[in-house]
């Protein structure tokens, strides 16, 4: 139709050529579209039709995402990254791209709906980790999506996620502290925890370990340190007993607790308590 001079509707989209329809265009370009489309194949050589199209095309993405229409906008998007060919066009369509992809995760963060935020910007983190804006959106949209799925309960998942986050993302504070939170609710919710001494050090270690200047998890992690020593004492292992004291005596130095307990191991030892078989 666009080669063809005697067809009534040629004068028309060759004013888009022009320029004299470009408003028309934006406005109505799921009519418009298919003609723009082969024009820029038939006019590859015409700048003046391509910097028209090329217009319409910005501003019809640009206005989905300023209205946050992003599944409309994405349908155009991938409409057009499957029909152009031009490395320059594509390339111009990957950076829209990527801004759909961030203000539509900044948007569902906004929205209250972490899970979907950090679905959709997961592969763009991926592609383009170092990138600021988009490291910050994914860090942002995991934090709060460990947080959600901690609350309700799934407190396994939010460590799972939590633990992707600390390998990909580890340089954030807020990452570092929202791990230690879930896992010291996932402690204090599950008492059978306490019950298994080396399960419960192991996990209060770690979280120690992502932030040592935590009081409360210091303290805690003391604990652990005395009734794992006491646990060995009570077997009649002493020596290891008194080795994991001094372990915890070289975070705490000043821990009368800790102390107290090798001082008591000493004791036993001093006075021949022991077997051979415990020495």
């Amino acid at each position: 139709m666009l080669t063809d001079p005697e067809s009534t509707r040629f004068p028309n989209i060759f004013k888009i050529v022009l320029g004299e329809q470009i408003d028309l265009a934006k406005e109505d370009y799921p009519r418009y579209a298919p003609h723009l489309l082969a024009g820029m194949y038939l006019f590859a050589n015409d700048e003046t039709f391509l910097a028209y199209a090329w217009d319409v095309w910005r501003y019809v993405l640009q206005n989905k995402i300023d209205a946050a229409q992003y599944g409309e906008g994405n349908r155009i998007l991938e409409w057009l990254q499957a029909n152009l060919e031009n490395p320059d066009q594509q390339a111009e369509l990957g950076e829209i791209e990527r801004q759909f992809v961030l203000n539509h995760a900044i948007t569902l963060l906004r929205r209250g709906e972490p899970a979907k935020a950090y679905r959709t910007i997961e592969p763009l983190f991926l592609k383009s980790p170092m990138e600021p804006a988009v490291r910050d959106s994914y860090v942002e949209s995991g934090v709060q999506n460990m947080v959600r799925l901690a609350n309700y309960g799934k407190v396994d998942s939010a460590m799972v996620l939590g633990d992707t986050l600390l390998a990909r993302v580890s340089g954030y504070p807020v990452v570092r502290a929202t791990c230690v939170q879930i896992t010291l609710m996932q402690f204090n919710l599950n008492p059978d925890l306490r019950k298994d001494l080396e399960k419960a050090f192991a996990m209060i270690s770690r979280a120690y370990q992502l932030d040592p200047e935590n009081v409360y998890v210091r303290e805690l992690l003391m604990h652990l340190y005395e009734d794992r020593a006491m646990e060995k004492v009570r077997q009649t292992r002493y020596r290891e007993g008194r080795r994991i004291a001094r372990e915890g005596l070289e975070i705490d130095p000043d821990n009368q607790r800790l102390k107290d307990t090798v001082s008591l191991i000493d004791r036993a030892l001093g006075q021949g308590t022991l077997k051979k078989s415990n020495l």
